[in-house]
């Protein structure tokens, strides 16, 4: 995977017990990505950052790794 770790706009649902579902994400250049499935979440915690990270699937073969910073509520895509 490529490390790009750009800002993007996340589009997401949110359960009552307060989990984080992303549905599809822009990119910079205007390219919405359909999340298919989530594969994997986990939090991170680096330099004081609390994130979560989701690793997403589109079309069965893409992988997606974005983040959720808590703290400054910022999405960001880190790898493709």
């Amino acid at each position: 995977m490529k490390i790009v770790n750009e800002n993007i706009k996340v589009l997401a649902s949110f359960g009552r017990d307060g989990a984080i579902i992303p549905l599809r994400f822009k990119r910079e250049d205007d390219k919405t990505i359909q999340i298919d499935k989530v594969v994997k979440i986990h939090d991170e915690h680096l330099a004081g950052n609390h994130r979560k990270v989701f690793t997403c699937l589109q079309r069965g073969k893409d992988l997606y790794e974005i983040k959720y910073e808590i703290d400054t509520q910022k999405w960001y895509l880190f790898k493709i």
